[in-house]
């Protein structure tokens, strides 16, 4: 269906293939998105920026440590490995709880929600508070971080203690992983983490029923700015929302960095999602509602950007209140995404299904291709950590999509699979099995081979 009020138009430029910028760990505070006690306006619209910066590169490096942690063949690893894994895990972990909490206490003020279907919306920006995002589920992730992290430094402490030897404690350490998954808290993550020769590379972990659901309808995004001056065209984002289908409601949460004119992934989001964007030497924008595109379209979002100092210099001459959010125009409008060529395919995307496998249960990864492009091939490998492995490649139909088939496997046991298209663009999902570990119609152990 199409958005109503989406207007049809001309592109800016003709489709790009997507850049996109590496990430480094860094510290994420999220207080200056709604802290309004500090009167420097130049102050606080640099610390809300820089505050989206973090939060996005945060939530990729935790999407990239959970993903190396989950998908690891302990057995495999010598002990330093191991603990590199595991200590990299946490500290993502502990830094992204730590400042997810920071948000939901700090969510004092609301800014304009964007009317759905408008062409053009006002947008909150400069110094904003944001909602959405459930204290409940966020405290369910803090007390598995916190739980795998004690468990995991004493059975450190124990191996150094000379307690248990090193296959002891590999062996101990897969048991937790197993015992304690990231998926039983009801948060997906995704994450476009890098580029460059190889094409862009995406993780999705512990996808939720609506990140599924998005992939299945694939579309693009494209993100740019008009008016005042904005650095080096470059910018980093910060997305969530809930998924109200999913019992208690479930909450999804990406991250991505971009250069402006370049298509990202739609699949990112979520019809209704809330954006923070950080345009490079702009005033932050928080979009509300975002309209997803129609399958194989490609959103552009116009963004009337303000000069970052500019504002902050009106906040500072009392010209506006420093206590209410500000805001911008942004204009959406949308056109079929094409591509004529298998080397034109700009990302990768997949999902399984089902998303959340009981033990023996069949898996089917879908891999889809954006633009949609038929008769692609597309390459599927995965690697569990039961040791079983697969590789084959598949053609895209008619909607750009493929699928690959794999067998179930015990509880505990964590699927990566790689999806990649012949350009070097490619996908990572991962999913664990859960339940009980004997087949109930003959009590015999699941295996696979």
């Amino acid at each position: 269906m199409e958005n109503q009020g989406i207007k049809n138009k001309n592109p800016w430029s003709r489709f790009r293939r997507i850049f996109v910028l590496g990430s480094v760990m860094v510290g994420l505070i999220l207080v200056g998105l709604y802290s309004c006690t500090d009167d420097n306006g130049s102050t606080q619209q640099n610390q809300t920026h820089k505050n989206i910066e973090e939060v996005s590169e945060a939530t990729i490096n935790f999407v990239k440590a959970a993903v190396a942690y989950e998908s690891a063949r302990f057995d495999t690893l010598s002990v330093d490995d191991v603990d590199e894994l595991t200590i990299s895990y946490i500290n993502a972990g502990e830094i992204f709880v730590e400042m997810a909490e920071n948000m939901i206490a700090g969510d004092k003020q609301k800014s304009q929600k964007n009317g759905v279907g408008e062409q053009c919306v006002q947008a909150a920006a400069g110094v904003f508070g944001i909602s959405g995002l459930d204290p409940g589920v966020i405290k369910e992730l803090s007390d598995l971080i916190k739980e795998t992290g004690d468990t995991l430094r004493a059975l450190r402490q124990a191996r150094e203690l000379q307690h248990i030897d090193g296959n002891q404690y590999n062996d101990l350490v897969n048991k937790i992983r197993v015992e304690k998954p990231l998926d039983g808290v009801g948060i997906g993550f995704s994450a476009i983490m890098g580029a460059g020769a190889s094409g862009l590379t995406g993780s999705a972990v512990t996808a939720s029923a609506g990140l599924a659901t998005a992939v299945s309808l694939p579309g693009l995004a494209v993100i740019g700015a008009v008016g005042g001056t904005v650095g080096y065209g470059t910018y980093k984002l910060w997305s969530w929302y809930r998924d109200d289908t999913k019992v208690g409601g479930g909450l999804f949460i990406a991250a991505a960095t971009g250069s402006l004119g370049e298509p990202i992934p739609a699949t990112l989001f979520a019809e209704g999602a809330n954006i923070a964007i950080a345009i490079d030497g702009a005033a932050p924008i928080l979009l509300e509602n975002f309209p997803y595109p129609d399958t194989g379209h490609q959103m552009h979002i116009e963004i009337n950007a303000e000069d970052l100092t500019q504002v902050a210099q009106a906040i500072d001459l009392g010209e506006v209140k420093n206590t209410a959010p500000q805001t911008v125009e942004v204009c959406y409008w949308q056109e079929v995404a094409t591509g004529d060529h298998c080397d034109q395919v700009a990302y990768v995307s997949g999902y399984p299904t089902p998303s959340q496998p009981p033990a023996g249960q069949q898996v089917i990864v879908w891999g889809s291709v954006m633009p949609v492009i038929a008769d692609c091939e597309l390459h599927f490998s995965i690697v569990g950590t039961d040791g079983y492995s697969k590789s084959e490649t598949h053609t895209t139909n008619a909607q750009g999509q493929a699928s690959f088939s794999i067998p179930g496997a015990q509880a505990g046991v964590i699927d990566k699979v790689t999806i990649t298209a012949v350009n070097g663009t490619s996908y990572e999902v991962t999913y664990v099995f859960s339940g009980s570990t004997k087949d109930e119609q003959n009590g015999e152990t699941i295996y696979r081979r």
